[in-house]
């Protein structure tokens, strides 16, 4: 990875350049995960296919039909990425 110097702070790192190789990190992380059939379900919406309320996984397309079905589903998966 490769970060700006910056001369005036005492490690010449900006926050927001150890930010983003954090969010990078754990995007990959996920990304890796997705491709074993884990996901996360970390992009979700409403569910806009004509059926009454709930939940979308953007990422691999579950549907939840109330939060609690989806936090439940999140959870597990945050389990299995241990």
């Amino acid at each position: 990875m490769s970060f700006d110097h910056d001369p005036e702070l005492p490690a010449g790192l900006q926050d927001a350049d150890i930010e983003m190789s954090e969010l990078s990190a754990a995007a990959n992380r996920a990304a890796r995960f997705r491709r074993k059939g884990i996901c996360d379900h970390g992009w979700t919406g409403p569910n806009h296919d004509g059926t009454a309320g709930g939940f979308v996984c953007h990422h691999c397309g579950s549907w939840f039909k109330t939060q609690a079905a989806l936090d439940d589903s999140r959870d597990l998966a945050r389990e299995a990425m241990l």
